[in-house]
């Protein structure tokens, strides 16, 4: 994680400070990381792509009929979710360059390809580090258990509904493309347990769809 996260970090050592402050830091710094991952090769670009993109993504579908969860929180899971993949590139970029080319090239899941290289997760080792840096137990537990939907019905209710958010904005955003090297054209969103679980039916696959596609596009036009 680039230098934003020192500046988390104080937010959330700080009684006085809310997620919505954690979300505007986040915010203020994405245009100098945006820039420094322009840096580095196409297997950064497409993390930073998603995750940033995710972040606005979720907290669009936050508002969505029924869902009702805070914005500000979904915004902040979102942008996060992955960052067990972004230390893993960082620590391990050739073993991580291979668990993307494994996943791509054999259309297989993330978890289970690096569970089979490092031994564990990005999830589990996001969730790690994200409780390292003292930030609330209910983000630890989404970016644990966002692969993980039997998890759902375990999990407080509140967390639970912004895990299924922020799996179910995950998955939106790699039916669409992005930061993939191809669609997955192929994903029934709504045959999805973490679908399920937030009361959404196949008649709402077009619409979120087309709503993620519309906010994907307004944030990558204010990002540039």
């Amino acid at each position: 994680m680039p230098a934003i996260a020192g500046k988390v970090v104080q937010a959330a050592d700080n009684p006085d400070s809310s997620i919505d402050d954690i979300r505007s830091l986040i915010e203020q710094d994405a245009a100098s990381m945006k820039d420094a991952y322009k840096r580095f090769g196409l297997m950064e670009k497409l993390l930073w792509q998603h995750s940033s993109l995710a972040g606005p993504a979720a907290a669009m579908l936050a508002k969505y009929r029924g869902i009702a969860i805070d914005p500000d929180v979904a915004f902040t899971a979102g942008l996060m979710h992955h960052i067990g993949k972004t230390a893993l590139a960082n620590s391990h970029r050739e073993d991580y360059e291979h668990v993307m080319a494994t996943v791509y090239n054999e259309a297989r899941g993330f978890t289970d390809v690096e569970n089979e290289v490092f031994g564990f997760s990005h999830a589990k080792l996001g969730a790690a580090v994200v409780q390292q840096w003292g930030l609330p137990d209910s983000l630890v537990q989404t970016i644990q258990h966002h692969h993980n939907p039997g998890m759902l019905a375990e999990l407080d209710d509140e967390v639970a509904r912004v895990c299924a958010l922020t799996t179910i904005t995950s998955l939106c955003l790699s039916k669409l493309g992005v930061g993939r090297s191809r669609p997955l054209e192929d994903l029934d969103l709504s045959a999805q347990p973490a679908w399920a679980f937030l009361d959404l039916a196949a008649d709402d696959v077009d619409p979120i769809l087309t709503a993620c596609s519309d906010r994907i596009k307004e944030s990558s036009a204010v990002s540039g």
